[in-house]
């Protein structure tokens, strides 16, 4: 009996090698996605440790943020003051942080994103900027809204770095300089703004200027409230007397319209009108319709009570724009897309912009 061994498949070892070689394709894939998962992983904990490690951004809660302790009491309030009647004049905001140091990041990276937490300037016209000092780098940066770019261009804010802010940095006096910048930054702002009630000295301080325009719309005003002041004055000349028919009258006024002029002019005129009435009609005992006259402790008392009580109770309030108004303030909404410029008041310090 003869013994036959099956003779192997002719594809078979070709079909083993490719087995065999899928194997190891397929090991190293895996292994490539592994360390690819792994690099990721380290790539991702190593931003959020150096996220860690970069300079804190104070809390937004005042238009000067010394962190670094630069500034003293009475040059932070100065300087409060002028950037709350610029803010009232314009309508945009202009802040300022010393802090102590940016590092790890640059001037400019530490900047934007200031310029992203704190928001400064009005939602949907971005009209602001911040004025950064780092003082252990000797660094210093201007950020400027993109409502601002125009007014406050690159070239223009690192002018104001380099001739008006960096001579007083250079001698230490850091409140001189702040001071200056602002003025200049103010300067820069009021080319381009229209406030038709404010005007800017040479000094970049913002001013009421009560000028003819203002006097015109104030009057304008009044002849549109002519009818209901009328009635309210007619009824008050024989309650009370006729100069607090004339107080009434501008604090009425001055509580529609916001403009010391037209209230002037309603304080005037309801003298005059409720001292005519008076005359024509006689005193609190008589009046035009014959009816139950009003005694002189009751109409008075009756009528500056309620007065009182709209003042009190029904006022309109300021936040934080003066010297003694809110105890915080914050930015408006304003975007910043990395526009201004930087420099130093270092050896070499000439900085860049952006």
């Amino acid at each position: 009996m003869t013994l036959t061994i099956p003779r192997p498949h002719p594809n078979a070892s070709k079909s083993l090698r490719l087995r065999s070689r899928a194997w190891r394709h397929g090991r190293e894939s895996v292994a490539a996605c592994v360390g690819a998962l792994c690099l990721a992983v380290l790539a991702l904990f190593g931003n959020a440790a150096l996220a860690q490690d970069n300079a804190a951004i104070p809390a937004l809660s005042s238009r000067v943020t010394d962190a670094a302790g630069v500034l003293d009491a009475s040059a932070k309030q100065g300087l409060e003051a002028k950037l709350a009647a610029f803010e009232l004049a314009t309508g945009g905001q202009l802040a300022v942080l010393v802090v102590k140091t940016a590092e790890p990041e640059t001037i400019d990276q530490y900047g934007i994103r200031v310029g992203d937490a704190w928001k400064v300037g009005k939602k949907g016209k971005d009209t602001g900027a911040i004025l950064i000092i780092a003082m252990k780098e000797k660094k210093l940066r201007i950020e400027t809204g993109y409502g601002w770019e125009g007014a406050l261009p690159d070239v223009e804010a690192k002018r104001i770095i380099r001739e008006v802010i960096t001579p007083f940095f250079k001698k230490n006096q850091y409140a001189q300089g702040i001071d200056a910048g602002i003025d200049k930054i103010q300067l820069a702002v009021a080319k381009e703004n229209k406030a038709e009630s404010t005007t800017v000295n040479d000094k970049g301080q913002w001013t009421n200027s009560h000028n003819a325009n203002a006097t015109e719309s104030a009057v304008e005003s009044l002849i549109g409230m002519a009818p209901v002041l009328l009635g309210v004055l007619a009824v008050l000349s024989f309650i009370v007397p006729g100069i607090i028919v004339g107080g009434v009258a501008g604090i009425g006024t001055f509580l529609f319209t916001s403009s010391l002029p037209a209230a002037g002019i309603a304080a005037f005129i309801g003298f005059v009108v409720a001292s005519i009435l008076r005359s024509i009609f006689g005193s609190f005992g008589r009046t035009p319709l014959g009816g139950r006259g009003f005694t002189r402790g009751s109409g008075t008392g009756g009528a500056l009570g309620g007065l009182g009580g709209l003042i009190s109770g029904g006022g309109w309030s300021s936040g934080g724009s003066g010297g003694g108004g809110s105890s915080s303030w914050g930015g408006g909404g304003g975007s910043f897309g990395g526009g201004g410029a930087s420099g130093g008041w270092g050896d070499g310090g000439g900085g860049s912009s952006e």
